[in-house]
This record gives structure tokens, C-alpha cells and sequence, in this order.
């Protein structure tokens, strides 16, 4: 798939040398340009002994030059590991030592002395990609490690050509009339399809700079400015946006496609964006072991968001092993599955397991149902809980919450003290709750145990750099609030 990446912008390259490829902060690059300055980034790889499965590492912060180092990489034949330019050196450590980087690449490297004659004379480029096969990895992708030690998912060019077969159909990119916001990390893998994805294919790629993203007023003005007519959001940004902005998503009357994934579509926020829009809306969903997205629904009625169906060269099914009725665990297949994770055998990681035809299976951990051939998200298994005795899924307490008091989002935490256990909810909204008016309502759906005991109410829910929710940081503050009310007695 990388050949065909390569072989996609080239074409593009040819046919608008001149045309804006990339634009960041102030300064742009040509497609032309794209394509020299990543052939001399290969040249300057290949000289450092980079070959087919070489793992080299790029540091990132949303600059052009993140995405030359990610081509050149390509075109090298090697295998990209994108790191954030302030990973903690614990982290940094860890995927050093795991990957074995021959090198890596960062802002401040300079291919200015690498003369183009002698790429294109030696012909490395093509020589380079001669030697990968559909088994050569792509890349290699971190998960956040939020529920503990972080794991390198290995993506391979089999991998990544059956999700972009499968999803090229739904961006349907025009060349010099696609502008996408590339507001997410590269350390995302949803990232790939704002940037070296679209790129190729002869999109205008807009980056945004970590600072200026929690910014609500500069991404509005970023987007009116370069006429961005898709995007890709996270339910979490979403919320963010729609906190500051009052609501007002009018910024976005010019975006014809918004893909919204990595986490539960909140009912409310589409129902504001569907008023403020034309855009077809579409709900992503897939684990990065899969491949960045593994089902699609464009979303047209809000009372009814489900996760769709899969992409083509994908297959879900639910495992019913360990559940009741007719929920299960969702269980992805096929060629665009990873074999697993850099550091362990897959015969010891229960996650991954191949089926009676040898294909990948990949145990996702999400509970989902079937309900008119539509596939829905129920909550996470590693989210259930004991409380005192009692089986607790955080996820339908939360939604009784947010449907009975009218909050905005709310996140339920547990802790465990010497002699019982404790729920805590921290959440947005206009009044203050407290633990007897809530029981008053919901012990009429749920036993009173498993109704939380304090609640923190916050003005917001704490963003990663991915995006997402921050549970680490949302323990910390429960933790915080179990301090005082302990102080308080």
C-alpha cells in the first residue's frame, strides 16, 4: 500500500506540480515540492542504512515537516514510528528499545545539501519500493497506554490498503477541491487519513498546531479562512467546541463531510451540529489494532446512532461467550487486522486470535448489540466493575444521569477504600446534584448501590492530545475530592 501511497502522489505531483499540498501556520508546500523534499529525506535514510521493516523514528508536533519525514520513511521502505515531540523519556525509552530505531527524525533535520540530480539519477526511490510486499509494516502505532503500559500495534501494507479501499469511497476526495483539517495528532492513527491519506490522493491538507487546537476561536477562524469542507472529529473535541462556541457551529456551513469517531456520539452535540449544517455526518468506528476505522454510518436521524456496518474487507461479529441476552463482545476480522503488538508473541495476547480460515480476529473489549442488522455501541468490558458486591457498567448510569437532570457529560470513577467501595461522578452541567435528589429519581431504574455518592460538578472534562477523554486525569481529580471530603470528617 505504501508503494501505492507513493505512486498516488507522484501522479498528483505531475499533474499539479505548482498546487498547494500542505499548509501550516504560515508557511505551504507545493505537491512538486513534497515529493523532493521526501525523495531527499529517503536518500538521507537509505544512506543510514534503512531497508525494508527498518523501524525510524519521527518526532511530530503538526508541522509540514512532519509529513515529509512520514513519506520519505516510505519511500525509504521503512517502517514510520510517530512520537510526539514531548514524549515523556520514559516512553521514549521504551518504544527505542522496542522498535530498535535506526534513527530518527525530527523539525530540525536539513535534506537542503541532498542534491535532487543524484536521487533521481540513482533512482532509489523506485528501488526502495521494489523491495516491500503486502507483509512489509507501515507503521508502527502506540496506544495512549491510559490503561497501562503502552503497546506498539504493528500495521502492515495489507493492513492499510484494505482500510483505504474501504474508506476511500466515503471521502470520495476531489483533487484541488478537498481541503481537510488536520487537527489530529500524528500520534493518532485516525491522523493518516487528514494527511499522508488525502494528500495523495490530491487533497489540500490544512495542519494545526497542538496550541492553536485548544483554541475554539482560531480553529473556527482556520476553517472559514481555508475553506475546509471536511473534517474529523472526536465526540470529546466536539463537546469542547460546543462548549466554548455557545453552541454555535456555524463556522462549519462551508464543511460538506464531518467523520465523527474514537469514542460515544453524544446525541445532543449532533443534534446542534445537524442544525447548523448541510454536512453528511458520519459515525466512525474501530480500535487501532484494526486499521484506524473498521465501520461507518452516516448519521440521519439522532434518536437512532449506531455504528453501522463494516467497511469493505471487513467482517464484526459479536461473541457471546461471557454475556447475556443479546449482547456480546464486538470482534472484528479480516486483512486490515493486525497480527498484534510489537513486543509480545500473539499465542500469549488472548486479544488476537486467527479464525478457522487464518484470519486475523481482534477481541475489541467493546459490548455491543444487533438491533435491525445495525450494529450499536453498548460500554467498555474493561469498564464493569464489582461495587460492594454489585456489578456496576458505569455507562448505563452515566446515560440515566444525562437523561434524568439534563447534564452535558458526566463520567462515573470508582474507588476502593479499606472496608467498601465508592462511586464518584464528575460531571458538566447547570445545577449541582447531590447524591439524595439522584437516588429519588433513579432508584426507580437502577439499585440504589450502584447509584454514585458524591458528585463534582466541573466547567470541563479533560482532553489527551489525542482528543479524548483523560481517565488519568479524571482519577487524579476524584482523588483529589476523596482527599477533601476524608479531611472534612
Amino acid at each position: 500500500m505504501t508503494q501505492e501511497i507513493y505512486n498516488s502522489l507522484l501522479k498528483i505531483a505531475q499533474q499539479f506540480p505548482n498546487e498547494i499540498a500542505i499548509i501550516s501556520e504560515e508557511s505551504s508546500i507545493t505537491y512538486k515540492c513534497l515529493v523532493e523534499e521526501s525523495c531527499k529525506c529517503s536518500k538521507y535514510l537509505i544512506g543510514k542504512g534503512v531497508k525494508k521493516n527498518s523501524k525510524v523514528g519521527v518526532m511530530v508536533s503538526g508541522d509540514i515537516q512532519d509529513i515529509v519525514n512520514i513519506f520519505g520513511t516510505i519511500i525509504a521502505g521503512g517502517v514510520f514510528v510517530p512520537m510526539d515531540i514531548d514524549i515523556p523519556k520514559k516512553m521514549f525509552n521504551q518504544i527505542n528499545q522496542e522498535c530498535d530505531l535506526i534513527t530518527i527524525l525530527n523539525l530540525k533535520r536539513d535534506f537542503s545539501q541532498i542534491n535532487m540530480q543524484d536521487v533521481f539519477r540513482q533512482n532509489q526511490a523506485s528501488k526502495s519500493l521494489e523491495y516491500r510486499d503486502d507483509t512489509s509494516l507501515s507503521y508502527i502505532m502506540y496506544t495512549s497506554g491510559t490503561t497501562g503500559k503502552p503497546k506498539g500495534v504493528k500495521i502492515t501494507d495489507r493492513n492499510l490498503n484494505t482500510f483505504w479501499k474501504g474508506m476511500e469511497a466515503f471521502l470520495d476526495i476531489s483533487p484541488l477541491e478537498t481541503n481537510i483539517l488536520a487537527i489530529t495528532p500524528l500520534t493518532f492513527d485516525i491522523s493518516l487519513i487528514e494527511t499522508i491519506l488525502s494528500v495523495s490522493k490530491g487533497a489540500k491538507c490544512i495542519m494545526v498546531k497542538y496550541r492553536d487546537k485548544i483554541n475554539p476561536y482560531k480553529i473556527s477562524r482556520i476553517i472559514k479562512k481555508h475553506h475546509i469542507n471536511v473534517v474529523q472529529f472526536t465526540p470529546t473535541y466536539l463537546k469542547y467546541l460546543s462548549h466554548f462556541l455557545r453552541n454555535d457551529f456555524s463556522f462549519l456551513k462551508q464543511v460538506n463531510k464531518i467523520f465523527v469517531g474514537g469514542e460515544v456520539v453524544d446525541k445532543e452535540v449532533i443534534e446542534i451540529l445537524m442544525k447548523s449544517t448541510k454536512a453528511r455526518i458520519f459515525n466512525c468506528y474501530g480500535p487501532t489494532e484494526t486499521t484506524i476505522w473498521a465501520t461507518i454510518k452516516e448519521i440521519k436521524n439522532c434518536n437512532c446512532i449506531s455504528l453501522g456496518w463494516p467497511l469493505k474487507g471487513y467482517n464484526v461479529r459479536l461473541d457471546y461467550k461471557e454475556r447475556e441476552n443479546d449482547i456480546g463482545e464486538i470482534v472484528i476480522s479480516g486483512q486490515a487486522v493486525s497480527s498484534g503488538y510489537l513486543s509480545e508473541l500473539q499465542e500469549v495476547n488472548p486479544n488476537f486470535k486467527k479464525n478457522s480460515e487464518g484470519v486475523w480476529e481482534y477481541y475489541t473489549g467493546d459490548i455491543g448489540r444487533y438491533q435491525e442488522n445495525e450494529l450499536y455501541y453498548c460500554w467498555r468490558k474493561d469498564r464493569q466493575v464489582k461495587v460492594n458486591g454489585f456489578r456496576v457498567e458505569p455507562g448505563e448510569v452515566e446515560a440515566l444521569i444525562k437523561k434524568h437532570f439534563n447534564i452535558n457529560e458526566c463520567i462515573i470513577i470508582m474507588f476502593s477504600r479499606t472496608n467498601r467501595d465508592i462511586l464518584i461522578c464528575i460531571y458538566i452541567g447547570e445545577i449541582f446534584l447531590n447524591r439524595a435528589q439522584v437516588t429519588k429519581i433513579l432508584s426507580n431504574y437502577v439499585s440504589s448501590n450502584i447509584i454514585p455518592m458524591y458528585f463534582v460538578r466541573v466547567s470541563e472534562i479533560p482532553m489527551t492530545k489525542h482528543n479524548k477523554i483523560d481517565m488519568n486525569r479524571l482519577r487524579e481529580l476524584a482523588k483529589r475530592e476523596m482527599e477533601v471530603i476524608k479531611n472534612q470528617k
